[in-house]
């Protein structure tokens, strides 16, 4: 197990594909990483993913996801007891993205994470992740409350359609080291302020954030989603 000296990224993918009439659901484990997380960081591990896969055929859907925590107990108040995560989704189905919710189970409860924004694109079809895990691709950057990974145990999705209770993760104690020096108790606020967001997400994410709307050429309903968000503009490209 790794820890960043900046933040604690933790990654894990899961996914769906289909045997006969049968549809498998399987979930990789989780591991922490040192490095920050570009745009091309995640390209990289869809293309692996497919390269990984495609020996399965078509994989119904799949999706992938980091979570960046605070660096420290200083950074942990002023992000009001959250972290942020990117999700990234493929589907061969349009109709499936984007997913209705994202949610932390805990116990007989769940926490349902808060969308700040997201993009839609369509993959080039000549690539091998569209034939295999889909051309259809929804990416969202969430907040995370840390509590809900000391106390919860698993990251589910539920699709737009035809799928609820997508495992993306499960969360088990021996993770936890990285985030022994934290606080780790409930948010005190709806969100954090959009300085501490900017903060984590430039060091933790760089190259997803950037400072104009997306022009003409990207999906409409993404120019929409992500206008709603008052935050930031979100980009993959």
């Amino acid at each position: 197990m790794r820890i960043t000296s900046l933040g604690h990224v933790l990654f894990a993918l899961s996914f769906s594909l289909v045997v006969g009439a049968q549809e498998l659901h399987l979930v990789d484990p989780s591991s922490w990483a040192q490095q920050p997380v570009s745009p091309k960081t995640i390209d990289l591990r869809i293309d692996r993913a497919a390269s990984d896969y495609e020996r399965y055929g078509r994989v119904a859907r799949i999706a992938l996801f980091d979570i960046a925590f605070p660096a420290n107990a200083v950074e942990y108040e002023s992000l009001e007891g959250y972290g942020v995560m990117v999700v990234s989704v493929l589907s061969h189905l349009r109709e499936e993205l984007p997913p209705k919710r994202l949610y932390v189970r805990i116990g007989d409860s769940t926490i349902e994470l808060a969308l700040l924004t997201s993009v839609f694109s369509q993959q080039d079809s000549g690539k091998l992740a569209a034939r295999v895990l889909g051309p259809n691709r929804w990416d969202g950057l969430f907040l995370f409350p840390v509590y809900a990974r000391r106390d919860g145990q698993e990251l589910v999705m539920d699709f737009a359609r035809n799928r609820d209770g997508f495992i993306l993760g499960r969360f088990t104690d021996k993770d936890m080291a990285p985030l022994r020096e934290l606080p780790v108790k409930k948010p005190t606020a709806s969100r954090p302020a959009n300085d501490a967001l900017m903060k984590i997400i430039s060091r933790e994410y760089p190259g997803f954030i950037v400072n104009k709307p997306p022009n003409s050429s990207h999906n409409t309903e993404a120019r929409q989603e992500m206008a709603r968000s008052g935050v930031f503009w979100f980009s993959f490209r």
